[in-house]
């Protein structure tokens, strides 16, 4: 099932390159359906932002030790 996790994840990867590569990333899409005043605002607004990044683990996500050596 790990490998299978692992390929999924690989091929979910390369799909994600693609639409970027052919669509732009998603940031630039939403700037681009902005006018410039609403840009200036929101701007204006993402500096008052506060970011605390959490770190939890998930049950599926464990691994042994000489599992995640042989990945």
């Amino acid at each position: 099932f790990h490998l299978a996790n692992v390929t999924e994840q690989v091929h979910r990867g390369r799909a994600l390159a693609e639409l970027r590569a052919r669509e732009g990333s998603p940031i630039g899409r939403a700037t681009a359906l902005l006018g410039e005043a609403e840009l200036n605002r929101l701007r204006e607004t993402a500096r008052h932002f506060s970011v605390r990044p959490v770190f939890t683990a998930h049950p599926t996500e464990a691994a042994r030790r000489s599992v995640l050596n042989k990945l």
